[in-house]
Formats: C-alpha cells, structure tokens, sequence
C-alpha cells in the first residue's frame, strides 16, 4: 500500500502465439489485406512470418496489426 505505482506488462507474445493466433491469420491473411489496399502485403507477410518463426519482437507491430484490422472490420466495412 505505501509503494509507488507501477504499471505491468501484459502478455502479447503469449496472446498472439495462442489464445489469438486464428485472430492473427484471419485478420492478417493475404487476401484481406490486398482487398483492402492499405498496407503493404509483402511487408505484413513478411512481419507476420518473421513473427512466428520466433522474432518475438515484432509482436507489438503485430498486436498494432490486430487491433487496427478488427477496428476496421467493425467500423469501415
């Protein structure tokens, strides 16, 4: 109680690798991006492989991925 705040980490390396991995090759799959000719598909792929082949330091990229392609589902589709 008499401590300083803090704040804490969440765990987006273990999200995206398990609980949301169907969300990541759904919402990040070639042909959703090219339909939507916003990024630039060889660069998505390209996090997206170097992600799962264990570049783990991609995975805020790709959590920024995540969360703008299921915005855009929601509120621009």
């Amino acid at each position: 109680m008499d401590r300083p705040k803090m704040g804490f980490a969440i765990p987006i390396e273990n999200w995206l690798t398990i609980d949301l991995k169907d969300k990541v090759f759904y919402y990040l799959d070639d042909q959703k991006i090219m339909s939507q000719d916003i990024f630039e598909i060889s660069a998505v792929r390209k996090l997206k492989n170097d992600f799962y082949s264990g570049k783990k330091e991609y995975a805020v990229k790709i959590w920024y991925l995540l969360m703008f392609q299921m915005w855009y589902e929601k509120w621009m589709d």
